[in-house]
């Protein structure tokens, strides 16, 4: 509000009647049409906002310097196969290294697959298992993800490529190094099999429900699909 040769002058912020309007705050917003008593809690919002943008930049930043260590990792990987492909050796490590810069020792693998048995048959977990069981929404294979994403934490391996390597490395540490097949509960209770089955052998027959959950059995699901049809079966556990 401004006053001219002693009279009320309208702001160029008011009303046809002269009366001070505020504006809601928005990213154009001039602070000149704000009564002084709303600067705080407009400038408040405005820091938030400012706050919340540094940090979406702070984790795009990461995320791009992320994969550009990935890309740098796999271009240098093609480069080392080649070369070996071009001496007449392999392209295929001895451990299939050749993306991890730092490749996790054995022992210490070891360490890791202990920490993680003690994690999983911990009361809190198996808590935790119970209750993303009884929720459809979740399952139990979601907690074991986060509790791995912990233990290798936990173990130095922070920041998104190396907790993807370090990841992979304890996921597959039992292909790596045999002798650690012992440790890890859901390798010494699996119950799955090579089988006997050779190709050229007669399909064994077995009970099977279609996705109605309409039972048959295998080879009269297979026989209903007609003759001459080339079939693939693909078995096996989603986890």
């Amino acid at each position: 509000m401004e006053t001219r040769g002693g009279e009320f002058a309208k702001s160029p912020c008011g009303d046809d009647n002269g009366r001070l309007a505020v504006r809601p705050p928005a990213t154009d917003v001039d602070v000149t049409c704000i009564p002084e008593a709303k600067h705080v809690t407009v400038l408040a919002a405005l820091q938030l906002e400012l706050k919340a943008a540094e940090a979406t930049a702070a984790k795009v930043t990461q995320t791009m310097a992320d994969l550009q260590t990935r890309m740098k990792r796999v271009a240098g990987a093609g480069v080392g196969k080649r070369a070996r492909a071009d001496s007449g050796e392999s392209d295929c490590g001895e451990r299939g290294d050749e993306l991890n810069d730092n490749v996790i020792p054995e022992a210490q693998l070891r360490a890791m697959l202990v920490r993680e048995e003690h994690l999983r048959l911990a009361p809190e977990t198996q808590r935790r298992y119970a209750t993303a069981e009884s929720d459809w929404r979740t399952d139990w294979i979601v907690v074991t993800e986060q509790l791995q994403r912990d233990l290798v934490n936990e173990f130095g391996h922070v920041g998104a490529a190396a907790e993807a390597s370090a990841l992979n490395q304890l996921r597959t540490a039992t292909h790596r190094y045999p002798s650690l097949r012992d440790i890890p509960l859901y390798i010494r209770h699996n119950r799955a099999r090579a089988g006997t089955i050779v190709p050229g052998d007669v399909l064994p027959d077995a009970a099977v429900s279609d996705l109605n959950g309409k039972k048959s059995t295998l080879l009269r699901h297979l026989s209903a699909l007609g003759g001459g049809v080339p079939t693939l079966m693909v078995s096996g556990s989603i986890t």
